[in-house]
């Protein structure tokens, strides 16, 4: 047991660094209090690391719950969101039990493959929303459905403007790149605004200059 103690306790470091901000902005991106992110990733890291481990056992934060739990906060609260949790938990359970791991083998890569890949379309569609400062809708296909609307709301498109406005445009950008050559003059400058009520020294200073 204590064989590899040097190894478990610099993984178990490297772990708790990756999953507990990883747990609080999960909790967070799912709409549930970040503490509740906080509190499950200290409880999933006692009671997992206290079990024996398996090959095809998680005992880390997924992101992709994200979506299943954004979804199941927006229609039935946290408190059913703890109650699904529960009883996922307690199938799970019992499928151990009954020896049904065996049984999963059964399923396609491929259906895994499009859930995971559903989950990402999903998260880039509600991080595009965030990308034009627009708040992403809660359902996944409004998500979808509005991206065109949100980036004609949030993005700049370009337009033809007069030749008057592009004139004054140039000549303000000429103006600006010029700055720094009277850089001087318009540090005196603030200096006797913000002096002006300052010391003497300052005005007679201001004064022998011009």
């Amino acid at each position: 047991m204590w064989t590899y103690w040097k190894q478990d306790l610099s993984a178990s470091l490297v772990v708790f660094l990756v999953a507990l901000p990883l747990s609080m902005g999960i909790a967070l991106a799912s709409g549930a209090p970040v503490a509740t992110g906080l509190v499950a990733s200290i409880i999933g890291g006692l009671v997992v690391g206290l079990m024996a481990g398996a090959p095809l056992q998680v005992s880390g934060p997924a992101a992709g719950l994200t979506v299943v739990c954004a979804g199941v906060i927006a229609q039935f609260g946290l408190p059913g969101l703890g109650l699904v949790v529960l009883l996922a938990g307690a199938i799970q359970l019992v499928a151990g039990l009954c020896r049904l791991g065996q049984w999963f083998r059964a399923v396609s890569p491929a259906v895994v493959h499009g859930m995971l890949s559903g989950i990402g379309v999903l998260i880039v569609a509600g991080q595009l929303h965030v990308l034009v400062d627009n708040k992403p809708p809660e359902q996944g296909l409004e998500s979808i459905t509005a991206i065109p609307q949100s980036l004609a709301r949030g993005l700049p498109w370009p337009r033809w403007e007069s030749e008057d406005v592009r004139r004054a445009r140039t000549h303000l950008l000429k103006e600006l790149s010029n700055l720094h050559e009277r850089q001087d003059e318009i540090d005196r400058a603030v200096s006797r605004v913000v002096t002006m009520h300052g010391s003497k020294k300052v005005h007679d200073a201001e004064g022998e200059q011009h």
